[in-house]
């Protein structure tokens, strides 16, 4: 889970939908400007610099006919970042995650809505 300063790199990552250029889309992950962490979930990247993350192995992934479907997963393992969490998951302080709200336009808890450029 991104927080809301890391928007700018959480966006370049959606290179689909943010139009960020990448000649190819293995360089998008370096160029996003997160710190990712390639070794701690056998799934792929997470952000250590985030509030926390999920181990997910996927169980089910159902076709609706269209632009989206359904992905079901079982948590495998959860992490916390104890910059932002307690061992148990209780907020040290005030959290402010990223939420997509649609399109390019993000909010936060109490901040209210930010929009960012496409690309």
């Amino acid at each position: 889970m991104p927080t809301i300063e890391q928007l700018d790199g959480v966006w370049k990552l959606g290179a689909k939908y943010s139009k960020f250029s990448v000649a190819d889309p293995t360089e998008k992950l370096a160029a996003c400007g997160l710190s990712l962490d390639g070794n701690s979930s056998r799934y792929g990247p997470v952000l250590p610099t985030g509030i926390g993350w999920l181990d997910c192995r996927i169980v089910a992934r159902f076709d609706l006919g269209g632009d989206h479907g359904i992905t079901v997963g079982e948590v495998e393992r959860v992490w916390f970042n104890t910059d932002h969490l307690t061992d148990d998951g209780k907020p040290k302080t005030t959290i402010q995650p990223l939420m997509q709200q649609t399109g390019n336009m993000f909010t936060t808890t109490g901040d209210g809505l930010q929009a960012v450029p496409y690309f």
